[in-house]
């Protein structure tokens, strides 16, 4: 690793601090410059330069790190992003995937290995390969919940639907992902969401340490659906396997 490389810690507390310093300074990264804060972040980055970011979304103050993501992929879309958490929400995760970021790290054990790990990746030129994407498997998450088989990925994106109470959806298969334009309950705005095939592991590992392998009712339970997005189409998903290994479906 180049000891050219400048990296920006945005961190929770000073404890996030030496664990992510120790790791990244394992690397042979010497240079990490650590501001405190999602203002003096932005503010630290409107008059100097990095090659990647690792952002806490717990932040002091009340900017959370999501709020800073946004704000500055407005300044500077091409930086080098690692979000850590330990909201352990899907919403927080989806929006930074969203937002473009490398990786979505929950600050489980370990989680600051993982970070090395991806910064390991990241050249102070142009990178040759895409940075693969870490997976921090919570403990206690079966690995069976964990692999990105067609019924899971409908089962996550279900749940996310569920937990920010979508009342309608359209999901589009496409190709590396799925496309998704659902409507919120109290609106009549349709909302158009993403879920690219790379964010799947974390994000199936960040529901699985939520919600675990259980059946329970959603928060959009209805008639219809009685045990909300997440089960029906995970169900779905079953029965639409089984159908594809006896016929030929073609997916947009």
């Amino acid at each position: 690793m180049s000891s050219g490389l400048v990296v920006l810690v945005v961190p929770e507390n000073d404890r996030q601090v030496r664990l992510l310093e120790k790791a990244i300074r394992g690397i042979g990264v010497r240079d990490i410059e650590v501001v405190s804060g999602g203002d003096e972040a932005l503010h630290w980055l409107s008059v100097r330069s990095c090659d990647v970011c690792v952002l806490s979304h717990e932040l002091p103050g009340k900017r959370t790190g999501l709020d800073t993501l946004l704000n500055l992929r407005s300044h500077r879309p091409n930086l080098p992003v690692i979000i850590v958490s330990r909201s352990g929400s899907e919403k927080v995760a989806v929006g930074a995937f969203h937002a473009g970021v490398v990786d979505y790290v929950p600050t489980t054990r370990g989680y600051e290995i993982a970070v090395a790990s991806l910064i390991s990746q990241i050249k102070v030129s142009s990178s040759t390969g895409p940075v693969v994407p870490t997976q921090i498997v919570p403990a206690g998450v079966q690995d069976h919940a964990l692999r990105p088989t067609y019924q899971n990925k409908l089962r996550v994106i279900g749940r996310h639907l569920d937990v920010q109470r979508f009342r309608r959806a359209n999901i589009l298969e496409v190709e590396g992902g799925f496309i998704v334009r659902a409507t919120p309950t109290g609106s009549r705005n349709n909302e158009t969401l993403e879920f690219v095939d790379q964010q799947f592991p974390q994000l199936l590992a960040s529901a699985a340490a939520v919600r675990g392998d259980g059946e329970r009712p959603g928060s959009n339970a209805n008639g219809l659906l009685p045990t909300g997005y997440e089960d029906f189409l995970r169900q779905l998903a079953i029965s639409l396997t089984g159908l594809r290994r006896g016929s030929h479906i073609q997916r947009t």
